[in-house]
């Protein structure tokens, strides 16, 4: 694998399992893992890995990953965004009433209902709603 993508895994790792509320702590969190990076490096990153600030219920602000990559569990979804209470996951062409019919059949806790199109489900999260820790559920239904 390369360097750049070795990193770009470690970063998203970072921001998936610790509330990181600046770039300074992305890069000590880097560095405690052997890797070097230049802010410059790390701003262009987190661009690509399509990380933005979040705010808790405190108020604080924290970066977190809103576009979610799918892969072989589900290989008809291309990705889904994150924006507030809204998910948009955009999939293959003919194949998100298969996606919204999962989603609403898992009867997840958060999850207030989803609209299909062609190839693209509009999820409505409930106010308070952990989007990315549903959304990566959403990853392993069958």
């Amino acid at each position: 694998m390369s360097e750049k993508r070795d990193r770009k895994g470690v970063i998203e790792e970072l921001i998936n399992t610790n509330k990181l509320h600046t770039q300074e702590e992305i890069l000590t969190a880097l560095e405690g893992r052997g890797i070097t990076a230049t802010q410059a490096t790390l701003s262009r990153d987190i661009k690509e890995l399509g990380a933005h600030k979040a705010v808790d219920a405190n108020g604080e602000t924290y970066y977190r990953i809103l576009k979610t990559q799918f892969n072989e569990s589900h290989p008809f979804v291309l990705n889904i965004e994150i924006s507030g209470q809204l998910g948009v996951a955009h999939t293959k062409p003919g194949f998100a009433s298969a996606l919204a019919s999962l989603i609403d059949a898992a009867q997840m806790d958060g999850v207030m209902g989803t609209i299909a199109g062609d190839d693209t489900v509009l999820i409505i999260f409930k106010v308070d709603t952990d989007a990315v820790a549903l959304v990566n559920r959403i990853k392993i239904l069958k």
